[in-house]
């Protein structure tokens, strides 16, 4: 009885530790399965990570997009009003000029004028006056041509005595006489303006001359044997024979034209014509037909607007092989170089220091 009670209770053990066994192991086998399938699922596939950045990039875009109208749009809105403040302006400059000329507006011109700013076009530039050289017309180029692009020599040379391009162009000349004096030894050269504004040397005219005994002075006076120093308006042509060819006007030298030099003359460095009936109230008047190296030349028009007495008279510009007593002088070929290019249209000066 008491062998069967012990097998009964050793296969009762046996039975427990079998089950035990068998629910550990069931219990492993699912926690494994359990770790497995954590492991195979995985939370997102790269598919649908792929497509989240892709929707992300394209809402950005679209959002950057948006953004980027609305900037878009603003500018307009800023370009417009600073537009229609522009024309307001315009047009209220426009309503007090014609105000203060009484002058009524044109309604067409307004319409082209609105037209022009609403399409941003800039203003035409009219073009430069020129000078036409061919045609010897008196106009002359708008001096806006920098000094820089100007020919360096005549650049220096305007800038040494105290002259400018702008002087020029206010005198509306496109002709330039060089006369630099060494004492009463001078070299000369010309230069003229083109249709561009530019001045340019005239080569063929660059030559050896002469000035006063006493050289040249800005206080020379009559009688001093000194050439004037400064910027003169080239005057007449003059001749005793035959006419030379010159662009400018000219007399011919008679046995009636006299010269006055005398300051207590009514007709103190003045031109004057016997022929006329004048009163010969002078003392002393250059009888030009005698004095051979007038043959050629022109005026130098100084001390002419307003004259002054004893300032000085008859200066000329004229044939010479040496030093004068106040004009200036070079070869009788040079002279007629020099007559033959002159202009009284292109307003010829001549500059002496």
């Amino acid at each position: 009885m008491n062998t069967k009670k012990t097998i009964l209770v050793i296969a009762v053990i046996f039975l427990l530790f079998a089950v035990s066994f068998s629910g550990t192991v069931l219990v492993g086998q699912l926690s494994e399965n359990k770790q497995i399938f954590k492991v195979n699922i995985p939370s997102k596939s790269d598919d649908d990570e792929k497509t989240e950045v892709t929707k992300k990039t394209s809402e950005n875009k679209k959002e950057k997009s948006t953004k980027d109208t609305s900037a878009s749009e603003k500018a307009t809105q800023k370009g417009t009003a600073k537009e229609k403040a522009s024309q307001t302006a315009t047009s209220g400059n426009t309503d007090q000029n014609n105000a203060e000329n009484n002058v009524p507006q044109n309604n067409s011109s307004q319409e082209d004028n609105s037209q022009v700013n609403d399409n941003h076009k800039e203003p035409e530039v009219p073009p430069e006056s020129t000078t036409n050289a061919d045609s010897g017309s008196s106009s002359s180029a708008v001096s806006s041509v920098p000094d820089s692009r100007q020919n360096d020599a005549l650049s220096m040379i305007l800038s040494d005595t105290g002259h400018s391009f702008d002087e020029l162009q206010k005198n509306k000349c496109s002709q330039l006489i060089i006369v630099e004096s060494n004492y009463n030894t001078a070299q000369l050269s010309m230069f003229e303006k083109d249709k561009n504004g530019i001045w340019n040397n005239i080569e063929e005219l660059e030559t050896s001359g002469y000035v006063g005994a006493a050289g040249v002075s800005d206080k020379s006076f009559e009688g001093s044997w000194q050439t004037p120093k400064g910027l003169f308006p080239v005057g007449e042509a003059f001749y005793i024979h035959n006419k030379p060819t010159t662009g400018l006007e000219s007399f011919e030298i008679t046995q009636d034209i006299y010269w006055v030099d005398d300051p207590n003359s009514a007709y103190y460095n003045q031109k004057v014509d016997l022929k006329n009936g004048v009163n010969m109230d002078w003392n002393s008047a250059e009888h030009m037909i005698d004095i051979q190296n007038y043959e050629y030349g022109f005026v130098i028009n100084f001390n002419m607007s307003p004259i002054e007495k004893g300032k000085g008279s008859a200066i000329f510009f004229h044939i010479s092989s040496s030093p004068t007593a106040g004009c200036v002088g070079t070869s009788q070929e040079m002279v007629l170089e020099y007559l033959k290019v002159l202009d009284k249209d292109k307003n010829p000066y001549i500059l002496t220091f």
